[in-house]
């Protein structure tokens, strides 16, 4: 796929969506706007993507979320509310991005976390 652009609230209406997969494309960008209402997704795969930071409050109210995988992109950054308020992710997959810095910050309230895997930053 090439989609690089994925619209502010493309997916609003999708209430009942438990998986998204948008691996394998050439997003660069996404923010709090692009998983608006989404309220019932519990997995997020946007690996093999060119997404190179995660905006504040991105994954905002997504409290069903339980992976997110971000392997294979350009993120060089989290923002300090960039996964908040996503507090019931189990794994979370960083790898192979371009991450320089981790801060507790990022991920003191996954409360849940068991795997989070960070290699090759």
């Amino acid at each position: 796929n090439i989609i690089s652009i994925v619209e502010n609230e493309a997916f609003i209406n999708l209430i009942n969506l438990n998986l998204l997969d948008l691996s394998d494309n050439c997003i660069i960008s996404i923010n709090a706007a692009t998983f608006k209402g989404l309220n019932s997704l519990t997995q997020i795969f946007l690996a093999y993507n060119t997404i190179s930071q995660i905006d504040e409050f991105t994954f905002l109210n997504l409290t069903s979320l339980e992976i997110l995988d971000l392997n294979l992109n350009y993120i060089f950054e989290l923002k300090p509310n960039g996964l908040n308020k996503t507090s019931n992710i189990e794994k979370l997959n960083l790898n192979d991005n371009k991450m320089e810095e981790l801060k507790y910050s990022y991920f003191e309230n996954f409360v849940y976390l068991g795997t989070i895997s960070i290699n090759n930053n």
